[in-house]
């Protein structure tokens, strides 16, 4: 199938009639009727009703639609995409983060970057591990930053991997862990006691404290990591959380007790991409300068040649 007749289409759609787009394309009201003919054919059914003064779409009309918008948007941002690569100064890095990734350390690089490449933009989404995990296998983005529980086990490269350790943080006068004497916080501590988390620490925080025959309550849940931490900063909760988000969105005013080995499993930062994919230019460069913001030795799979300008 010729990919224009799938243009024309689109702008029979959004124009509502053939006459206006058979104007705007520049093209014979005829042959663009022939073409829906022909695309009506290809798929078994009508996609339009006839009969009335602006065109409506059937219900298989809407599904094509959709679908081959999306299918022209990619093959124009494929052009644009392999035009910038080859050029190595323009083009957009797809990056994917999660809230707790999104800190005044990360925009100082995210400024690094777009100033040692004024020509490149920049798409941030901004959406859970899960889904981040959907779009780096699909392709839609570039790469992630996230934070994972365990082990990864995805189809990915991890580019970047940082241990980090779970801490139980709170304000000191709100008395909620006068009861926790040591140095650390268990399960066992943590029964009833008023908790804060992301959602995807309520699971394996739920299982602990109900392991050691208590049961986790959480006052606050929240997607965005600030929130989280400003429950705890008001005295309302004990924020589960990283170390290094704790000192990252600078909340060092709080008490702090690392949870126990025993208590959740291992956490990680991760920068991922997908394995055994082509990385351009402008992901490799970000690459580069992601690791002098964060002092990380550059991978070994990282090559001069393969970077912006180079």
């Amino acid at each position: 199938m010729n990919l224009q007749y799938y243009y024309n289409y689109i702008a029979i759609v959004e124009e509502g009639s053939l006459t206006a787009a058979a104007r705007k394309l520049g093209i014979a009201q005829p042959a663009l009727s022939n073409q829906i003919k022909v695309l009506e054919q290809k798929y078994g059914t009508r996609l339009f009703f006839r009969g009335s003064r602006k065109l409506e779409l059937t219900d298989a009309g809407q599904i094509l639609y959709r679908k081959v918008k999306r299918m022209c948007e990619m093959e124009i941002e494929a052009k644009s995409e392999i035009a910038s690569g080859f050029s190595g100064t323009r083009g957009t890095l797809k990056l994917g983060l999660t809230s707790s990734a999104i800190c005044p350390k990360l925009y100082g690089c995210l400024d690094s970057f777009l100033r040692a490449f004024p020509e490149v933009n920049l798409s941030i989404f901004e959406k859970e591990q899960d889904e981040l995990v959907r779009m780096i296998l699909s392709g839609a983005i570039d790469a992630c930053i996230a934070r994972f529980v365990g082990d990864p086990k995805e189809n990915f490269e991890i580019v970047f991997r940082t241990e980090d350790h779970m801490v139980a943080a709170y304000r000191k006068d709100s008395h909620l862990m006068d009861h926790v004497s040591g140095d650390t916080a268990s399960p066992e501590q943590l029964n009833k006691v008023p908790l804060s988390a992301v959602p995807r620490m309520t699971f394996p925080v739920r299982n602990s404290i109900r392991r050691s025959g208590g049961e986790a309550v959480f006052r606050c849940i929240s997607n965005r990591i600030l929130a989280v931490l400003e429950a705890a900063r008001g005295g309302h909760s004990v924020a589960i959380t990283a170390m290094r988000t704790i000192s990252e969105f600078d909340f060092l005013d709080l008490e702090i007790k690392p949870l126990t080995a025993d208590f959740v499993p291992t956490v990680s930062i991760n920068f991922i991409t997908q394995q055994a994919r082509y990385r351009s230019p402008i992901v490799n460069s970000f690459i580069r300068i992601y690791a002098e913001h964060y002092n990380l030795p550059l991978p070994m799979n990282l090559s001069d040649d393969e970077l912006l300008g180079e």
